[in-house]
């Protein structure tokens, strides 16, 4: 899981990144949005 400092001056990490390995291959997603105090951030279409 990778984890970065998405919103500006907080110390909060949030996960940006999630790769796994399963029975049935590698698994990767990644952030998508962030919305709440005060942010609303869309990094996808």
């Amino acid at each position: 899981i990778w984890y970065a400092h998405v919103s500006g001056g907080g110390s909060q990490m949030v996960p940006v990144r999630m790769d796994f390995d399963t029975e049935f291959g590698r698994v990767h997603g990644y952030l998508a949005e962030l919305r709440g105090r005060g942010v609303d951030m869309q990094f996808m279409d």
